[in-house]
């Protein structure tokens, strides 16, 4: 994951860092009047930059609590359930995901050569088609965008073979994980890492987790071995509006670039060219 040099708190930075996806993602209230059908029209506003569109099935950001100790979420649906819309760019590096209470932007890795455009680029596309996204509602007369939840989310590619000899060996990517010395058990061919840590703000107030999931997988393209190590920021909005979402994105950001760091070894840290 590499950030900016002039962080007044000088964040961990990697030449070559392994991240493949950034996502910007916000919850609101239910915008009850919103069809699948404004989802086209919106699209129509960036045509240019979003040449395809996808359906999927509707995503839901979790309630973001402190506790585990929840109460059931009912929620009274008038007609069919929500269809998720992807706009996708002409390259298929950028992606806009739309319903009526989630908008999302994706910065995706296309090609071996591409870089990874900075979280503030990001960020900055997110504010741009999010403000779109408000007008549009306002100006269609759906309703009100009210934020209550925010994801920022990092996906890592670590392929098995020359630096992780196999993806059992977590130990050689996981700083927490070590294989005890055992008398009948190897080592597992295969193992899985997952963890949630509380995130706090200055003042010490719950705001939401860090969510760290790795896992064996496949790539696609060449079918090779690799460990998808991704991590979530979850949490609630700093303030109303967009500037108060961008302020958990900022939050949420310093915390997953911070973990992935702590949780990562230092053997993968050269591998990966950090300088700070």
């Amino acid at each position: 994951m590499t950030e900016t040099a002039d962080s007044p708190r000088s964040r961990p930075d990697f030449t070559d860092p392994p991240v493949i996806e950034v996502a910007l993602s916000v919850g609101f209230s239910p915008l009850l009047r919103y069809a699948n059908a404004h989802s086209g029209l919106f699209s129509r506003r960036f045509a240019e930059t979003f040449a395809s569109v996808e359906e999927h099935p509707p995503y839901s950001i979790p309630p973001v609590r402190e506790s585990r100790e929840t109460q059931p979420e009912i929620e009274i649906v008038d007609g069919p359930p929500p269809i998720r819309t992807w706009l996708i760019a002409n390259d298929g590096s950028e992606l806009l995901q739309l319903q009526r209470d989630v908008f999302a932007h994706n910065w995706r890795k296309t090609g071996p050569r591409q870089e990874y455009p900075r979280y503030e680029s990001v960020r900055a596309r997110f504010k741009k088609y999010f403000q779109a996204f408000v007008e549009f509602v306002g100006e269609e007369g759906l309703g009100t965008v009210e934020p209550n939840a925010c994801e920022v989310t990092y996906v890592n590619h670590i392929p098995i073979g020359e630096h992780l000899q196999a993806s059992g060996n977590l130990e050689e990517l996981i700083t927490l994980w070590a294989w005890p010395h055992t008398t009948f058990l190897r080592k597992p061919n295969e193992a899985r890492f997952a963890a949630q840590f509380v995130i706090r703000d200055d003042n010490d107030r719950f705001v939401g987790h860090l969510n760290v999931d790795g896992r064996p997988a496949y790539r696609r393209s060449d079918n090779g071995g690799i460990v998808v190590l991704s991590l979530t920021a979850r949490g609630l909005p700093a303030d109303d509006g967009v500037d108060g979402v961008l302020s958990f994105f900022d939050l949420g950001r310093e915390w997953i670039v911070r973990g992935f760091t702590d949780l990562t070894t230092p053997k993968m840290h050269r591998v990966w060219g950090r300088v700070r």
